[in-house]
């Protein structure tokens, strides 16, 4: 290889493997916390009249800035939320506040679930209820919040419907609430299985027409895992059926409720296959 060869290859490799200098035109801010906590600050030094001190307003600030992008929007946005409500100032500042060091997803999910929980064109439940219900599908949440917030609001159209069970719409708030809760490490939506298993309940060939009942035995086997209402189903059949187990209708509940069972959701220890990858 020639000598002007070479010169030509190592200029090239120099010019392809040297890094540029940051400069304000390439370099993207990711947790511009300065900005967060200025805006914060602003925001509060103007309503003056909720009482804040300024101690108060620069530690508040202080924590949002820790949730670096788009912490004040969130921030923001869910303190004038709730204020719009009979919320306490004091106790709106501290949900804001955790709220903006989350995700948008988590903020998204606590307003929706919150308004439709509390107002009284839809759920009209008590202010506390409803703080507790957006809470504990969000803040709360160990899964995935677009999920919870998705199921509750499904949840909450089907038990409302007169095709099915034309709940009161504080009740059905409360049910909705307690199934998604329930189904938090499922990592998958809750609310068709729900519907399904229901409908199974109630149909010609299932266990019972009694609303309450099969209400109860839908949120008992659903609340075991994404894969325990198909399990039930196929279940009470094979016990019921005369090739089966000719089990009595109870006989065939009780079986199906142990299998639902049998599918129920693990999570294996650390470094572990689950049972049957095991063998």
């Amino acid at each position: 290889m020639s000598y002007k060869c070479m010169v030509i290859m190592t200029l090239a490799f120099t010019v392809n493997t040297a890094k540029a200098e940051p400069n304000d035109t390439d370099y993207e801010v990711v947790c511009p916390a300065a900005k967060e906590y200025i805006t914060t600050v602003n925001f509060l030094r103007e309503r003056e009249k909720l009482g804040f001190t300024e101690k108060e307003i620069r530690e508040a600030a202080f924590e949002v800035s820790k949730g670096c992008l788009g912490a004040a929007e969130r921030f923001i946005l869910t303190f004038e939320t709730m204020m719009k409500t009979q919320a306490a100032a004091r106790g709106s500042l501290q949900v804001a506040i955790e709220l903006s060091k989350k995700s948008d997803n988590y903020t998204d999910a606590f307003l929706e679930i919150f308004k439709k929980s509390y107002l009284a064109e839809h759920l009209d439940l008590d202010y506390k209820t409803a703080l507790d219900m957006a809470k504990s599908l969000s803040l709360e949440y160990s899964g995935n919040p677009e999920i919870a917030q998705s199921d509750f609001l499904k949840l909450v159209k089907f038990c409302t419907s007169d095709k099915w069970l034309g709940m009161s719409k504080p009740r059905c708030g409360i049910i909705a609430g307690r199934v998604v809760k329930k189904a938090e490490h499922f990592k998958t939506s809750v609310a068709p299985l729900f519907e399904k298993l229901f409908a199974f309940i109630i149909s010609e060939k299932g266990p019972t027409p009694n609303l309450v009942k099969a209400l109860d035995i839908t949120e008992e086997i659903v609340a075991l895992g994404p894969e325990a209402p198909d399990n039930f189903i196929m279940a009470y059949r094979y016990g019921l059926n005369e090739e089966g187990l000719k089990l009595t209708a109870l006989g065939a509940l009780n079986f199906a409720k142990k299998m639902g069972e049998h599918a129920q959701l693990q999570t294996p220890e650390p470094g572990r296959l689950p049972a049957a990858q095991n063998e």
